[in-house]
């Protein structure tokens, strides 16, 4: 038998996994959840007291704020404004409150409101534009105009940076994590617990419609815009790009093939710039900033979200590899804007499954979420989602290993809605609690793999003229997208833990298993801590890393057929019967002890039996407790072999905690 297949034998028996946090389980901090476990409200433009932060810690049920830098009056440039951020970042440590900082005046991080183009405008960001039928067709030029950064008419038109450009990071650091320390002083600056960068994002494309300069005047600009400027396909630059694609891979850079071409040659191309950009844009950017962080053990942590983490084909042109950039955090992070709980399953897994899976790699236990409920306050019936609602979203976050909750959620809106008031916020700040009392200390079990096809759309993606329209990328790159969207959700459905993995990763996991491990590598678990890899259509391993997985089981999924030679893989998992495709599902273990989570993300109960699988050392397990942390319940459940008679009410979070 080989050693993965023993591995694997050994995991489904159930035996005892490394667990990396395993304090035991305290039924006081269940009962009382300390602010540690509790969320975090999102305070921008606010003036804080100590007197207004205890009101949050006590009537709101909050944990902590994210505090940033007053945005009027010149923002980090203003004197003035870094006194207030003081003030505020003190009356909530005196209330004992947890601060976070938000390191930007807007989405994407790294402009600093416009301070860092001020010191040094050649750090501003270029593009590769295409110009078909002039006589030179390849421009290199600023990229502002008919990207996000001018046609967003949410926000200010301001000029960005380059986020390929290290020495554009390190200028903003300067602006803001840098100046922080400055004015907090070391002992204040140490009670920081993380920073908080705002979608991060390359440009040479846009995703909002292009607006007419009447259109744009009606809005604040901040740097004026030539309309002049023709309209072409563009692709992210940097100087001297080309002669570090040719450094790194041999060959001189095709530039005709980064916008079109359908031979192997062209692909081929196409993938090896866009890899090449994904690990400039984690280096240059977000690995910039960890260095940062790291550089003060006691200082704030390197946090934050990307753009569009829902989107595989976006992940080429905003990130490079999406997967790639989030293992660079320390507490990697996703922005969900829909508080719609039953989405999570068919429509968002991939937001929770990236950063979910960028912390495993890398050992790390945290992950944030900035939730709001933007898609129902900007639906065509606009409206508050409902404290039942707001808890099964939160629950299927848990579910998938989320711990630290950052909030849009306003606070007291009774005027505007019956539903919710400080009452509700502080019932969801204790649910939150109780969840991260007992998972938050909790290793998550994920053992099955299924792989990220991003090379795939690396090789496909082709820049559009104007508005990028997933629409009009190539149909085998929206088929394999749709594909991996389809296998995600079809494992979610089944209420199957899994992590997402590309093939960097896979490498980085096989090189630990034969302790060959890359100096330059954040990935720490090794290749049998996992039990199999699922590919999804046109998924394909590259040949070099095929060879090194050995005979690491490996199984195909088509469309939404969870075959059962994938579920034996799955390690253990609660089945149900009947059969629901609405219900979430987690596997931890804390202190030598499974538990499970079970999330009802519909607006109608569930009664059915949940049955422990693929977890034989578990079967003479005859006490199982409950857990409901939206009331604080723990009672002891009847066993029937290794499985439980359970009825789940419209939109409930239950715990199972099996015991030793």
């Amino acid at each position: 038998m080989t050693n993965h297949l023993m591995a694997l034998w050994a995991f489904l028996l159930g035996a005892t996994l490394t667990v990396s946090a395993s304090e035991p389980f305290s039924t006081s901090e269940w009962n009382a959840p300390t602010v540690e476990n509790r969320p975090l409200q999102i305070v921008h433009g606010q003036s804080l007291s100590e007197e207004k932060c205890v009101y949050f810690r006590d009537q709101c049920g909050l944990g902590g704020v994210v505090v940033s830098v007053p945005s009027q009056n010149g923002y980090v440039q203003n004197e003035e404004n870094w006194k207030a951020t003081v003030a505020n970042i003190i009356a909530a440590r005196a209330a004992g409150l947890r601060v976070w900082f938000y390191d930007e005046l807007a989405w994407p991080s790294l402009a600093a409101g416009g301070a860092v183009l001020a010191r040094d405008p050649t750090l501003e960001s270029l593009e590769l534009a295409w110009d078909k039928d002039a006589a030179e067709p390849f421009t290199v030029r600023k990229s502002y105009e008919y990207t996000f950064a001018s046609m967003d008419t949410l926000r200010q038109a301001l000029r960005h940076p380059n986020p390929l450009d290290p020495k554009a990071t390190e200028t903003f650091l300067d602006t803001t994590h840098r100046k922080l320390r400055d004015e907090l002083g070391a002992d204040l600056y140490h009670q920081v617990e993380a920073f908080f960068t705002d979608e991060p994002t390359l440009l040479g494309f846009s995703l909002l419609r292009i607006i007419t300069p009447e259109e744009r005047e009606n809005h604040r600009i901040a740097d004026p815009l030539d309309w002049s400027k023709p309209i072409l396909p563009t692709v992210v630059w940097r100087e001297g790009l080309d002669t570090d694609y040719e450094k790194k891979y041999g060959i001189a850079l095709d530039k005709n093939a980064l916008f079109g071409g359908e031979t192997d040659e062209a692909k081929q191309t196409r993938r090896n710039f866009w890899s090449m950009i994904g690990k400039l844009n984690a280096d240059s950017y977000f690995g910039t900033i960890r260095r940062y962080c790291e550089s003060d053990p006691q200082g704030p942590l390197a946090s934050g979200h990307t753009l569009c983490e829902e989107s595989l084909t976006l992940a080429v042109p905003i990130d490079g590899n999406k997967l790639e950039v989030l293992k660079e955090f320390q507490i990697p992070g996703q922005d969900l804007l829909n508080s719609e709980p039953s989405v999570q399953i068919q429509w968002h897994w991939m937001t929770n499954a990236l950063p979910v899976s960028a912390a495993y790699f890398t050992g790390q236990r945290r992950v944030m979420t900035e939730i709001s409920e933007h898609m129902q306050r900007n639906s065509a019936n606009p409206r508050y989602v409902s404290l039942d609602e707001m808890r099964a979203a939160a629950g299927v976050m848990a579910s998938w290993g989320v711990t630290e909750f950052t909030l849009y959620y306003p606070i007291n809106v009774e005027e505007k809605s019956s539903c919710r008031s400080e009452k509700t916020h502080k019932a969801y700040g204790d649910f939150v609690g109780r969840l991260n009392a007992v998972l938050r200390e909790a290793e998550p079990v994920r053992p099955l793999l299924i792989y990220y096809p991003i090379e795939i759309c690396q090789e496909e993606y082709v820049p559009v003229t104007g508005t990028l329209d997933t629409g009009k990328l190539s149909e085998k790159m929206r088929e394999t997208a749709e594909a991996f969207r389809q296998a995600g959700a079809a494992l979610s459905k089944t209420q199957i833990s899994f992590l997402v993995v590309d093939a960097q990763t896979l490498g980085e996991l096989a090189d630990n298993e034969a302790g060959a491990k890359n100096p330059n590598s954040r990935t720490v678990r090794k290749l049998s801590d996992f039990s199999g890899l699922i590919l999804s259509k046109n998924a394909q391993l590259d040949g070099n890393i095929a060879k090194r997985l050995g005979t690491f089981p490996i199984e195909r999924i088509e469309g939404e057929n969870v075959t059962e030679a994938i579920k034996k893989l799955t390690g253990p998992r609660l089945t149900l019967e009947p059969e629901s495709t609405s219900i979430a599902s987690g596997c931890f273990q804390r202190d030598g002890r499974f538990i499970f989570s079970l999330v009802n993300t519909l607006n109608e109960p569930w009664s059915g039996t949940v049955s422990l699988v693929n977890a034989e050392s578990l079967a003479n397990v005859k006490t199982w407790t409950r857990l409901n942390p939206a009331t604080g319940e723990i009672t002891p459940m009847k066993i029937v072999d290794t499985g439980a008679s359970i009825t789940l009410a419209p939109y409930e979070t239950i715990l199972l905690m099996m015991e030793n």
